[in-house]
This record gives C-alpha cells, structure tokens and sequence, in this order.
C-alpha cells in the first residue's frame, strides 16, 4: 500500500516540476550558490498535503520546512521534493522527486522519481527493488580498480573541504573514474542498479538519502558512514556499494589531506 501511494504521489509531483520549467521558473539562493526555485517549493507543498490525507499520523521531514508534523508514530516521511536543483535549472535532465519512509529512523521503503526521464525507483523492507516495476541488483564488481563510481558536493561552496576533494583525486586515480550526477537520491539508485559500484557524499542532508538508501539495500548493496560504521541516516554522511568491494573503498577514502597532483 505505502509504496504505491508513495510512486503515484511522486509521479504528480514529477509533473508538476515539468510545468513549472515550461512555464519559467522563479530561482533564488538559500546559501552561497545553492539555488532554490518556486518549483522546489511547490513540489514539497504538494507531496505533503497528499501524503497528510493518507497518513495523518506520520512525522513528516522536509528539505524546505524541515520538522513539518512531529507526533509519537514510529513512522517518518523524509521528503526532497526536488533534488538535484542545479541540473533542473539548466535542463540537465538527472533530478528527482525523493519520497523516503523510515521506521523507527531505519530505511523501511523509499521512491525516487526522475520525471524527466519517466524513471520510477523503488523498494520496500523485504520486497526487493525495482525500475518501473523490473527487478534491479546491483553489481558483482569486485574490485575498485574495475568500478564506476559518484560523489556529490554541497552547493554551499565553503563546505567543500580538501579532505572531500582528496577523496574525489584518489578514487578517480584507481578507478575507471567519480562522476558528479548532482542528484544524491540518483546516485543511490544507480548504484541499487548496478551502473556505479559505489557512492559516497559529506556532508549530505537526510532528504537526499532516505529513499535511495532503501532502495540500495533492497537491492542487495550495502550502505555504511564513511568510516565503515554503521549508517546513522542523520549523520551528514554515507557510503553506499554493491557490497562486493564495500571495505575496499571504505580504506580508499580514508584521505587526512588533500592530495598532490
């Protein structure tokens, strides 16, 4: 039931972001050159009020509002109602609506949808993963050195540390190469359907992840902090892989300084 009411729910709030680009959009910025658009926040009012009329009782967090509705339930609706601004902004067509549910502050079931491409990722606790209803896994790479990978950095600009561009420098050179998509939510599902073997991001917001996380593990990937312990999805941090060559880039990024060309 949740995931279906969470794709349908997407799906509209997809639609409403393609409007909203055609008809022109209104751009500002939060911080540094991090944009925000009119879009963004309609999008948000959208999927909220939807999902309010199924599941009053919910906790609901979102990127714009931040602690929309607080109560006693074990259940959370973590909402990024468009992530992935600067691509959408600029017709780049990687952005997503991301739906995330946690129990109990765990991954329990997460939709990211890429209007733009009509691309529906999903997965609830114990049911698997899919694109637009097709079983995804991940990858059986085994080694970092035959990986694909992404990362991501903040768009407040004076949050990317050399510590995170020493991380980028090091696994492009012992990789087949770090791609920087722009939507944290994407990244994970590429990874849940095997076109990356790992992502990593710090700092990332919880909205960005709550889904795609979901969506990893479902198909059969392994997420972690950076350090290799165990997720906190409140943390600023993440690494997800296809669990094959997780240890290995955990001990890759594991960069004190920014390293020498």
């Amino acid at each position: 039931m949740h995931i279906s009411i969470m794709a349908a729910i997407a799906r509209k709030a997809g639609c409403l972001l393609l409007e909203k680009r055609r008809l022109g959009l209104q751009i500002s910025h939060k911080s540094g050159l991090d944009l925000v658009t009119q879009a963004d926040k309609a999008s948000e009012e959208l999927i909220i009020g939807e999902l309010k009329q199924y599941y009053p009782d919910y906790n609901v967090m979102a990127e714009e509002q931040g602690w929309v509705h607080k109560a006693d339930s074990e259940f959370t609706w973590v909402i990024d109602p468009l992530d992935g601004t600067a691509n959408y902004v600029h017709g780049l067509p990687h952005y997503s609506v991301s739906i995330g549910l946690l129990k109990n502050r765990q991954p329990f079931a997460g939709v990211v949808y890429n209007p733009q491409l009509q691309e529906l990722y999903s997965a609830m606790q114990g049911q698997g993963a899919f694109l637009n209803n097709r079983a995804i896994n991940v990858s059986t790479t085994a080694k970092v050195q035959e990986g694909l990978f992404s990362t991501g950095f903040s768009g407040d600009r004076a949050k990317v540390s050399e510590e995170s561009m020493g991380r980028f420098q090091n696994i492009t050179k012992e990789s087949h190469g770090v791609r920087r998509i722009g939507s944290g939510a994407l990244d994970l599902c590429y990874v849940a359907c095997g076109y990356l073997e790992g992502y990593w991001e710090k700092p990332i917001s919880t909205w960005d992840i709550a889904a795609g996380v979901a969506i990893v593990l479902e198909a059969g990937g392994k997420v972690t902090a950076i350090g290799g312990e165990p997720l906190d999805l409140f943390s600023g941090e993440v690494v997800a892989t296809n669990g094959q060559l997780h240890d290995e880039l955990i001990d890759r990024l594991q960069v004190p300084q920014l390293l020498p060309v």
